[in-house]
């Protein structure tokens, strides 16, 4: 079950809307347990200057119920870049171990125009945001050659980008591939998760694909 798209108009900021979402939530589960259709609950939360929604839980919050599963890189590349990417000697994926939140992804390219529209705050201007949001079992060679062929196509539809796709921070072969060619990420991501199974615990990775976000 993911807890996505959650955004708080200003006159609610500060009192607790989060928490009293999680509150309403765990209290339908305690009267139907027999309902309870998922095992694991997961949102994702970006990082800002003073930090990500989790500053809310003071307290005995029931946020402090989730616990941190993944700290996510999240990366704004232009497609131009992508496409002359250097995939020789980049390292195959590592596929196995992890844990893949995006699991129904079949594109290599998503745009959510019309879903989901950013607009830039510093001139108001819309962000023709597009995503690279494949997976490590879609990526093929490596992760260097899926960024390489998404930005081939980003360039042949002429879309202005940029693109953005995450990385979690502990695959450090792919991010440390990229470094090396001066591509670092502009943005972090923590995925909070709950869990009621002991399989979603313990994994090496998580992926979410940033479309998803």
């Amino acid at each position: 079950m993911y807890l996505a798209d959650l955004k708080v108009a200003t006159p609610w900021r500060g009192r607790g809307v989060p928490a009293r979402l999680l509150t309403s939530a765990l209290g339908l589960w305690a009267r139907s347990p027999r309902r309870l259709s998922w095992r694991f609950a997961f949102g994702a939360a970006m990082r800002g200057e003073r930090g990500d929604v989790m500053r809310a839980a003071r307290g005995l919050s029931p946020m402090k119920l989730g616990a941190a599963v993944a700290l996510l890189d999240v990366y704004f590349v232009e497609p131009g870049r992508l496409a002359a990417l250097e995939v020789t000697g980049a390292p195959p994926p590592m596929t196995g171990g992890g844990l893949d939140l995006s699991p129904a992804v079949t594109q290599d390219v998503v745009s959510t125009a019309g879903a989901k529209d950013f607009v830039l705050q510093s001139t108001g201007a819309p962000w023709p945001l597009v995503h690279l949001p494949a997976g490590p079992h879609r990526w093929g060679r490596s992760h260097a050659d899926y960024l390489a062929r998404g930005g081939r196509a980003l360039v042949a539809a002429k879309a202005p980008g940029p693109a953005c796709f995450a990385l979690d921070v502990r695959r450090l072969a792919e991010r440390e591939f990229l470094s090396a060619q001066g591509i670092r990420p502009g943005a972090a991501c923590t995925v909070y998760g709950f869990s009621t199974t002991g399989r979603t615990r313990g994994a090496a990775w998580v992926h979410l694909a940033t479309s998803d976000i």
